[in-house]
Parts: structure tokens; sequence; C-alpha cells
């Protein structure tokens, strides 16, 4: 939302605002939040080759019927606490 007053009348704050007011409140260092986002993506990986989101995942097929896609495209399980660090943040 851009509108100052929508965002003034129902407290509304944006996703990375409020994550990072979060992790100043909870004391989360950079590292804390990387290490975190590293096992995620671990844990994402395990699961999708240990065949539990079978059930879940529909292909999306194009006017042809063509599969376009059948898996989520941005998992990163060969992400490092290193390779997280040196990206810059978003917020």
């Amino acid at each position: 939302m851009n509108d100052p007053w929508t965002n003034l009348s129902t407290s509304f704050i944006p996703q990375g605002v409020s994550a990072d007011l979060i992790a100043t409140i909870e004391g989360f260092s950079r590292e804390d939040v990387d290490r975190y986002a590293v096992q995620s993506q671990q844990r994402a990986a395990a699961a999708w080759s240990g065949g539990y989101f079978e059930k879940s995942i529909v292909p999306v097929r194009d006017q042809n019927g063509a599969v376009v896609l059948d898996r989520d495209e941005h998992m990163r399980s060969e992400s490092t606490v290193e390779s997280l660090g040196a990206l810059k943040p978003s917020f």
C-alpha cells in the first residue's frame, strides 16, 4: 500500500519494515536470520526430495497443455550463510 492515509488508518506496516522491527526488538542479528534462512531452504529441499509436496502441487499448463511450471523455482538449497551474508539487505 502506498497511500499514507490508508496506512495510518489501518495501522498497515510494510512486511520489510515489520520484519526489521521484530528482528531489532528480539535481538536477531543478520547472521542469525541468514542461518535460519539456510536451514529453511535445506528443509524445503529435503521435503521436496522426500515427496512431501506431491499431493499439494498442481502443474501449471499453457494453452496447449504443455507443463510450464511443476515445482517451486525459488528453492536455494545451495545457499550458505556466507552467500546470503554477501547480499545487500532488501530493506
